[in-house]
């Protein structure tokens, strides 16, 4: 099935999570925001999006892993269903292989494995839970022994946040991953929010990073021979890229990749009886990053992937004021 064929619904279970990760874009200290979402919300929300068409479907966080009652919710899609169903993890909890399992037989066809080191030492220091990277390392080899033997529907893939403290060692993380059996790898660079709004110290120049992107292209392209793409970089960018070949250029950005994807999103407001009240807000994830997320800068203007691309995220540019290096396809 084509990414682009087919309409995703992102269903967040709320910003509860066992990571404390310093890049967190979902965290603004609020206690509020840390609650879970009720199970009948969640399945009313999975009750509407059905009936709007909606096939694929995906949990998030926060950490879903966490969530209460995560085997009756996704085994409550499959009944309802949704044939493909992923969850987006730190992959903590899925060093229990066991409760990998569970998630398996309850209808979890995919896994999205938040890491972004390949070192123990850096990816603990980015998570904040000492330990974590080795619970992630068993719970990655898990899930590959699992798809190994065909019990896993559709794949196993990292999420790999771009940041000051791995990106000159992008290339040695696709080696590591690679020989554990992992195939599929996204880079995001980091989104300067939440946790890391004005981090200067975590976030790299675009232009300071493109080396190190060009290199996993062209090893990807001599050995690795996986599937590699990169997300929330200004196509731009990757302009040498597309000058040289489009079809690497498109192969690589995650934007031509990516399916539809909608999101039903709720906040916690705080009655006056001291109870809590969620309050369902949905959007399409492209057309809200653009809108609230990115800004287009002049130069953008004309260029003919500024409908994919977006633009240049706000939050970076407040970090990093050179513009120069953005410029456009015309």
């Amino acid at each position: 099935m084509n990414n682009l064929q087919y309409k995703h619904i992102e269903i967040n279970l709320g910003r509860a999570c066992n990571n404390t990760c310093i890049f967190c874009i979902s965290d603004n200290n609020g206690i509020i925001n840390k609650r879970f979402i009720d199970f009948k919300t969640v399945q009313n929300e999975m009750i509407f999006f059905y009936n709007q068409g909606y096939r694929s479907l995906g949990f998030l966080g926060g950490e879903p892993t966490i969530y209460p009652k995560i085997i009756q919710i996704a085994r409550s899609a499959k009944k309802m269903g949704y044939n493909r169903i992923s969850l987006t993890s730190n992959g903590v909890k899925l060093s229990d292989k066991v409760f990998c399992e569970k998630l398996i037989m309850a209808g979890v066809s995919r896994f999205s494995i938040s890491i972004h080191s390949h070192t123990k030492e850096i990816e603990d220091y980015l998570t904040g839970v000492p330990g974590s990277f080795t619970k992630k390392i068993k719970g990655i080899k898990n899930l590959i022994y699992l798809n190994k033997q065909h019990i896993i529907k559709d794949s196993v893939a990292l999420n790999v946040v771009v940041n000051k403290k791995n990106y000159k060692a992008l290339d040695d993380i696709v080696s590591f991953f690679l020989k554990l059996g992992i195939d599929d790898i996204r880079f995001n660079f980091i989104v300067p929010d939440g946790s890391a709004l004005g981090r200067n110290d975590l976030t790299p120049t675009y232009q300071v990073a493109k080396p190190y992107f060009y290199k996993i292209i062209n090893d990807n392209e001599k050995k690795y021979r996986i599937n590699v793409t990169f997300g929330e970089v200004p196509f731009c960018i990757f302009k040498n890229l597309y000058e040289k070949s489009n079809s690497l250029f498109q192969k690589y950005i995650g934007g031509f990749h990516d399916p539809i994807v909608d999101v039903s999103y709720s906040k916690f407001m705080k009655l006056n009886n001291g109870d809590y009240a969620s309050i369902q807000d949905r959007f399409n994830w492209k057309e809200k990053n653009a809108q609230s997320h990115k800004v287009r800068l002049k130069r953008c203007l004309g260029c003919f992937f500024l409908g994919d691309c977006g633009g240049v995220l706000k939050t970076y540019l407040t970090i990093h004021k050179d513009i120069k290096i953005f410029t456009n396809f015309v």
